[in-house]
């Protein structure tokens, strides 16, 4: 059976202190008489009442924040003291188990940063894209003749049933035959597009740089070759970063691992990173498409 609950109010809490202090001041009547006739001075029992009294009235006090945070709702000692904003709460963790090691996902939700377009840094992020995408597919066919020992015809042939199975933002649409973006908003469309583009290009370039670390690549054809292929695509990660507002040395989450049964990563990579300018490209193009009569 349940039992009642206690309501008390602060008129009751008031008597019950009243009643309280009455009843110690009675116990304290006899003990200065038991006292006095035990000893002449007077100072020592007033002392002694002082520490006692007070005593008292803090257990009150705190039978009536409790009493009260508790039968009435009111907030907790805790918050009454400020003490929740400067003593650390236990929150749950779930923690996700991956087959790959996470900084953080680029699929997370990133601010998105909605300001107006600078139509110069968009040109500028369109030329590097254009002159870069020519530079480097002038490496990778420089690149598959030292490493593989084929032109690109016949490596796409001998390596095109393989997949790289390396996961980026703009993945998908970087293997898509067709380019079928709209734009409804073009300041909407840039600040949403930038960051896709910049992480896309760091997970790119940090896999990349890894593959001597990973000896899947000797460090020779890497110097020779791939490095430059890499400093393309950092050079683009720059102007994404300047066009969308992303500070300097922003760190994301890059995959641990990718198809490492590639039978040339290096060439997978590589064409992954022909195929994202080419993209990259085509946004920019699309954006200023609208951007320039919108503001001419």
């Amino acid at each position: 059976m349940n039992k009642p609950v206690a309501m008390l109010s602060l008129a009751n809490v008031v008597a019950a202190t009243t009643t309280a202090q009455g009843t110690c001041g009675s116990c304290f009547d006899r003990l200065r008489a038991k006292r006095l006739a035990q000893d002449s001075s007077c100072s020592n029992y007033s002392n002694i009442k002082q520490k006692l009294q007070t005593t008292v009235h803090c257990w009150l006090l705190l039978l009536l924040v409790s009493t009260l945070s508790g039968a009435n709702g009111l907030p907790s000692p805790r918050h009454l003291l400020g003490a929740h904003l400067l003593l650390p709460h236990h929150r749950h963790h779930h923690h996700h188990h991956h087959h790959n090691v996470h900084l953080r996902s680029a699929e997370s939700s990133r601010p998105i940063v909605v300001r107006m377009v600078n139509v110069t840094l968009l040109q500028d992020a369109l030329n590097v894209s254009l002159t870069t995408r020519k530079a480097a597919m002038e490496l990778f066919i420089e690149q598959t003749e030292a490493i593989d020992h084929m032109n690109l015809t016949e490596a796409k042939r001998h390596y095109g049933f393989q997949d790289i199975s390396l996961s980026y933002p703009l993945m998908e649409q970087a293997n898509a035959s067709e380019f079928e973006d709209q734009v409804h908003n073009v300041t909407e469309y840039v600040a949403t597009e930038a960051p896709k583009i910049y992480d896309s290009l760091y997970i790119l370039s940090a896999v990349m740089k890894r593959l001597v670390q990973d000896k899947l690549l000797h460090r020779d054809h890497y110097n020779k070759h791939t490095q430059y292929i890499v400093e393309k695509v950092d050079h683009n990660m720059a102007m994404a970063a300047n066009l969308s507002g992303i500070p300097d040395n922003t760190t994301i989450d890059v995959p641990s691992t990718f198809n490492t049964k590639y039978s040339s990563p290096a060439y997978g990579l590589s064409m992954e990173v022909i195929k994202l300018l080419d993209l990259i490209s085509k946004k920019y193009q699309l954006a200023l498409q609208y951007l320039q009569p919108a503001q001419g």
